[in-house]
C-alpha cells in the first residue's frame, strides 16, 4: 500500500521564495500480514518461510524476557551443588551430613557467598530472588529473619546485595549491634561502610546511630565521640541536620567519656538553620552536666545551663533531671531535698520537715530558679520518679528513716503512686536501717503486697526477703538462743514455702527450691558460730534439705553446665551442716574418748549421716571433673545411693540391731599405741 504525500506552495510563497515550486512524493508502508509475507516470498523466490523476521523479533524479545525472569530466580538444590563443583568451591563447604546444606538456615555455606559471583547461586544460598530484592520490605524482614538465627554475615551480604533497596535492612543490622550486642564500635563502621558498598543512609539512620549510643550501657570511647561529632559536622556543613537528629547527636554525645564533644555541638545551635534548644535538648545538656568532675566546673556549667531555660521548655522531665543530676553529685546531695520541696509538691510529715530544716539551703555557688521566673505558679505534682529518686537518695545519704517515712506517707495519700521499683527501693531501706524490726517489717509488707496482688512479688522481691533474713540472723534477736533461733527458721520456712517452693508429686507436699538453698546455706553460716544454733535447729534445716534432695531437685538431669560451680557450692554447703550435726551426735565417756553406744539412735542415725557425707563428697569431684574438663554429667551410682541414704534419715530407717563394733575406739587406742 502506498501513501501519495502532495506538498503545495501558495502563490505568495512562491513569488517571495522562487526557489520554492510544487511537487509530489510518495513513501510505501508495509502493512502486510505474516500470510502475504510468506506468499511475497514464496513468489519470488520460490521459498515457503517457517518464520517472518516479525516471528523471528518477537521470539527473540520472548526470549529474552524468560532469560531475564530465569537469572532472577535461584537455581535448585542439586544444580546449585553441580555449580559448586563446576566452580571447584566444594572445598569450601561445610558438610554436616551426608550432603551440604545449602538453604539458608544453615551456616555450611558461608564461604560460597564470599566467593563467587553468580547470582542464582547466591540466591540459593540466601534462600531469595532477584524480584524480592526489588523490595525494602521484604529485604528487610529476611535480614531481621537472619539475626534472628543468628547468621550475621548473611544478614550483611543480603542487605549489601539489595543495593539501595538494603537501607532500611541495614539500619535493623545497625540496630542490632547497639541494642542486642552493645557493640558500638561496630556500628558505627556498618555506617561508615554502607556508603562503600551503595547503600544509602536514609531518613532513620542517623537517629538509629545517635539513639543506640545515647543508650548504651557502658560509655563509649573518645575515638568514637570524635567520630560521631565529625559526622555531625559534615551533616551541619550540607544543612541537613533536622531537630530530631540535633538532639539524638546531643545524646549521644552525652555518653561519651569525653563529655566535651557535648558542650561543642550545643554551642554550635546557632550555625544551623531550624535548630533551636528545645526540652530535649536542655534535658541532655543537664544530665551531660553531670559528669562534669570538678566541682567548679560544674557550677559554672549547671548555672550556665539552667539560664538559659525559658519557659516553653520547663516541665516535670527537665526538672527531674536537674534533680538527678544534683543526686548523682555527692556534694550536693542535700541541696536535692530542697530542689525536689521547690518543684515538687511533697507530702507534709515530721521526717521531711525535720531533713529540710537540716539542710539549711542551697549551696550558694548553684542558682535554681523560682518557679515564678518561668511564669509557673503552682508546683508540679509528685510523679513515680521523684519519689523513686529521693528513695534512692535516702539510701546514699543513709537517711533511712526519711525514706521509710516518705514511703508510709505517699501509701497513705496516693498508694497508685508506687510501683515495683519504689517496692524494692522501700524494701532496700528497710533491710539497710537495721532495725529491731526489719526483718517483721520486711516480710509484712512482702505478704501485703500479695494479699492485695499488687504483682509485687517478683524474684528480686524473694531474694531481698532472703537478704533481710540473713541479717537476722545475725541480729542477737534472732541468735543468742534455741528459741529465737527456732523463730528465725520459722519465719524462713513460712517465707520459702509460699514464694519459693515447689510441689512433689513423689513426696505429696512442698518442697524447698534448689535456688532457695542458695540462701538458706547463707542464714546456717551466719549462725554456725552462734550459741543459740543447736542439734534441733540443724535437724530442722536437714529435714527440709533431705526432702528437696528425695523430690530431686539436685538431680544432674536438670543442671546446665553453667550451674556446676553452684551446684558445688550447695553440696560443700551440705557437708558442712551433715559434718556439724554428726560432731553434735556423738557421745564423749570420761576419758574423752569419741566412742558409740550400740542399738543407740543417735549413733545409727550418725552413721547414716556420714555415708550420706561420703557420697554428697564423691558427687562434689564427679561436679569438679565435669567443670573442669567443659562436659556434661551423667547420672551415676553416688547420685542414686544419695537419694536412698536421704529416704532412710528422714524415715529414720537406721536397720537392723545387730552388733556394732567399736571402730572408733579400736582406732584411736591403736594410734594411742
Amino acid at each position: 500500500m502506498s501513501l501519495i504525500r502532495v506538498k503545495y506552495v501558495t502563490t505568495q510563497q512562491a513569488y517571495l521564495f522562487p526557489q520554492i515550486s510544487r511537487s509530489i512524493h510518495g513513501t510505501s508502508t508495509n502493512l502486510g500480514s505474516n500470510v502475504k509475507a510468506k506468499l511475497d516470498e514464496l513468489r519470488k523466490h520460490d521459498v515457503v518461510l517457517r518464520k517472518t523476521s516479525k516471528d523471528l523479533s518477537r521470539l527473540e524479545k520472548q526470549r529474552s524476557v524468560q532469560t531475564k525472569k530465569k537469572l532472577k530466580t535461584a537455581y535448585s538444590k542439586p544444580i546449585a551443588y553441580k555449580k559448586i563443583k563446576k566452580y571447584n568451591l566444594e572445598s569450601d563447604l561445610v558438610t554436616t551430613g551426608s550432603t551440604p546444606n545449602l538453604g539458608p538456615t544453615s551456616d555450611d555455606n558461608l564461604q560460597v557467598l564470599a566467593k563467587t559471583n553468580d547470582k542464582r547461586l547466591i540466591y540459593t544460598v540466601l534462600g531469595i530472588t532477584g524480584e524480592q530484592l526489588r523490595d525494602s520490605v521484604l529485604v528487610s524482614n529476611d535480614v531481621a529473619k537472619f539475626i534472628r538465627r543468628g547468621q550475621l554475615e548473611k544478614a550483611i551480604f543480603l542487605a549489601k546485595l539489595a543495593k539501595h533497596k538494603g537501607a532500611a535492612a541495614m539500619n535493623v543490622i545497625m540496630k542490632h549491634y547497639l541494642e542486642d550486642l552493645n557493640s558500638p564500635r561496630s556500628a558505627l563502621q556498618i555506617y561508615n561502610w554502607r556508603k562503600k558498598v551503595d547503600v544509602p543512609l536514609n531518613e532513620y539512620s542517623n537517629t538509629i546511630l545517635f539513639s543506640g549510643l545515647a543508650k548504651q550501657k557502658k560509655p563509649f570511647s573518645k575515638t568514637l565521640g570524635m567520630s560521631v561529632y565529625n559526622i555531625v559536622d559534615r551533616l551541619i556543613i550540607d544543612n541537613k541536620l533536622n531537630q530530631t537528629e540535633y538532639n539524638a547527636a546531643l545524646g549521644a554525645l552525652c555518653n561519651c567519656v569525653d563529655v566535651s564533644y557535648a558542650f561543642k555541638l550545643f554551642q554550635r545551635k546557632h550555625l544551623v538553620k531550624g535548630i533551636h534548644y528545645d526540652a530535649i535538648s536542655m534535658m541532655w545538656m543537664v544530665r551531660t552536666s553531670s559528669k562534669v568532675r570538678t566541682s567548679s566546673l560544674f557550677t559554672e556549667v549547671f548555672n550556665e545551663l539552667v539560664s538559659l531555660i525559658n519557659k516553653n521548655q520547663v516541665d516535670d522531665k527537665l526538672l527531674f533531671e536537674i534533680c538527678k543530676t544534683l543526686h548523682n553529685k555527692d556534694k550536693y546531695n542535700s541541696s536535692l531535698l530542697m530542689a525536689v520541696n521547690k518543684y515538687f509538691e511533697i507530702p507534709a510529715s515530721d521526717a521531711w520537715n525535720n531533713a529540710l530544716k537540716r539542710t539549711s539551703s542551697l549551696s550558694g555557688d548553684l542558682k535554681l530558679p523560682e518557679l515564678e521566673k518561668w511564669n509557673i505558679k503552682r508546683r508540679f505534682p509528685l510523679n513515680k520518679h521523684i519519689i523513686g529518686l529521693l528513695l534512692k537518695n535516702s539510701v546514699k545519704t543513709r537517711s533511712y528513716n526519711l525514706g521509710v517515712s516518705l514511703y508510709e506517707e505517699v501509701k497513705e495519700s496516693n498508694a497508685n503512686l508506687i510501683d515495683i521499683d519504689i517496692f524494692h527501693s522501700y524494701l532496700n531501706l528497710v533491710i539497710e536501717s537495721s532495725s529491731a524490726d526489719c526483718v517483721d517489717k520486711l516480710l509484712e509488707a512482702i505478704k501485703e503486697a500479695d494479699q492485695k496482688n499488687l504483682n509485687y512479688i517478683s524474684k528480686h522481691t524473694i531474694t531481698l526477703g532472703y537478704m533481710a533474713l540473713k541479717k537476722g540472723a545475725r541480729k542477737a534477736r534472732f541468735n543468742t538462743s534455741p528459741e529465737r533461733v527456732a523463730d528465725l527458721f520459722q519465719k524462713c520456712d513460712s517465707f520459702v514455702s509460699h514464694y519459693d517452693s515447689k510441689y512433689s508429686k513423689d513426696l505429696q507436699c512442698n518442697v524447698y527450691s534448689r535456688e532457695s538453698w542458695l540462701y538458706l546455706f547463707q542464714i546456717v553460716r551466719e549462725l554456725n558460730s552462734k550459741d543459740g544454733f543447736i542439734l534441733e535447729s540443724k535437724e530442722f534445716i536437714l529435714e527440709q534439705y533431705l526432702k528437696t534432695v528425695r523430690a530431686g531437685e539436685f538431680d544432674t538431669k536438670n543442671l546446665q553446665s553453667e550451674d556446676y560451680s553452684k551446684e558445688i557450692y550447695l553440696q560443700l554447703e551440705a557437708v558442712r551442716l551433715l559434718s556439724s550435726i554428726a560432731e553434735d551426735l556423738k557421745i564423749k565417756n570420761d576419758d574423752d574418748l569419741d566412742i558409740t553406744v550400740m542399738k543407740d539412735d543417735n549413733f545409727l542415725r550418725r552413721r547414716l549421716i556420714l555415708r550420706l557425707k561420703g557420697r554428697l563428697l564423691l558427687h562434689i569431684k564427679e561436679l569438679e571433673n565435669a567443670l573442669q574438663k567443659g562436659t556434661k554429667i551423667e547420672p551415676t551410682n553416688s547420685q542414686w545411693s544419695i537419694k536412698q541414704l536421704a529416704t532412710r534419715i528422714a524415715d529414720k530407717n537406721y536397720g537392723g540391731n545387730e552388733a556394732v563394733i567399736y571402730e572408733e575406739r579400736n582406732s584411736l587406742n591403736t594410734k594411742n599405741n
